[in-house]
């Protein structure tokens, strides 16, 4: 299930969002047969300082119980499969005309668990992400 709602007022819009899924007979359960579930949450602002020039902030949380393994993962170092990720980004978008720009974002992560992988194989249990896009829209 996954539900959005969200409210615009002037240059501001506010958004917010819940998740939940669940998978019954799951294979990553001990028995096989068990059920799993998941669930998330976000919201986010975007301000637009002009037509060609906005601001957007987002955070948002997902917690994967009972091994659903929503995010791919196993073998937690702490023994236990229950995990939750959080991230928060900012991102800055220009549009150059009205069916092009380009959009600059940092995103932080972390979770509970030792996810993320370092360039040398070790886990850790955060990470920063720096991206940049040219985009077109039609």
């Amino acid at each position: 299930m996954d539900s959005v709602i969200t409210y615009a007022m002037g240059k501001l819009s506010l958004a917010g969002q819940l998740n939940w899924g669940q998978q019954s007979n799951d294979p990553n359960t001990a028995t096989g047969k068990g059920t799993t579930h998941w669930s998330g949450a976000g919201v986010w602002a975007t301000f637009s300082e002009t037509d060609k020039c906005s601001t957007s902030a987002r955070f948002e949380v997902m917690g994967d119980q009972h091994n659903a393994n929503r995010f791919g993962s196993t073998g937690f170092t702490d023994g236990t499969s229950n995990q939750t990720v959080k991230e928060f980004t900012i991102t800055q978008k220009h549009m150059l005309t009205p069916a092009m720009g380009v959009r600059a974002e940092y995103r932080h992560d972390w979770s509970n668990q030792a996810y993320f992988l370092r360039r040398d194989g070790s886990s850790v249990r955060n990470q920063n992400t720096y991206s940049a896009d040219w985009f077109v829209t039609f």
